[in-house]
């Protein structure tokens, strides 16, 4: 096990790529990446240039989605002037397809909750007009013991 807390940032931008991921892990949680980022930006750079915008590519997605940032319009400005426009687009597209992914899983929840809430009504409604409660978890497919529990919920 490696306290990566105790080994110098200089040390670990010797080792290139593997010190790159190593800085990363080691400053991740950060209360802004940001100036972290900066510090490595020659690095990175080295690394695209290396054929390795892919690897790049891997670990500014990791501090974009898992670290702090203060600024994402500064984090976007540092990587397309000091490391690379093209990892700079390829990182807009990803947080774009990330957003994206959010806003779908949002309506997906909101549409789950509306029906869980219109099945709940009617199984209410059901209740109150003297349905009775087998009945309506055969006919819903809502346990009977959740009929039984909206049921004294009345």
């Amino acid at each position: 096990m490696v306290d990566l807390g105790k080994i110098e940032d200089e040390s670990l931008k010797k080792h290139a790529w593997s010190g790159v991921m190593e800085f990363a892990l080691k400053h991740i949680f950060a209360r802004d990446i940001l100036p972290h980022l900066s510090n490595i930006a020659d690095l990175l750079r080295q690394i695209h240039q290396e054929e390795g915008s892919d690897y790049v590519t891997i670990v500014l997605q990791y501090f974009l989605e898992r670290g702090e940032l203060s600024d994402k319009d500064a984090f976007f400005k540092l990587v397309n002037a000091k490391i690379s426009h093209e990892a700079g687009e390829k990182i807009m597209s990803l947080a774009e397809q990330l957003r994206e992914e959010g806003k779908i899983e949002g309506k997906i929840e909101g549409k789950i909750e509306g029906r869980l809430e219109g099945e709940v009504a009617l199984i209410k409604k059901m209740l109150a007009n003297g349905v009775d409660s087998v009945f309506i978890a055969k006919n819903t497919g809502v346990s009977l013991s959740r009929v039984k529990e909206l049921q004294h919920q009345n």
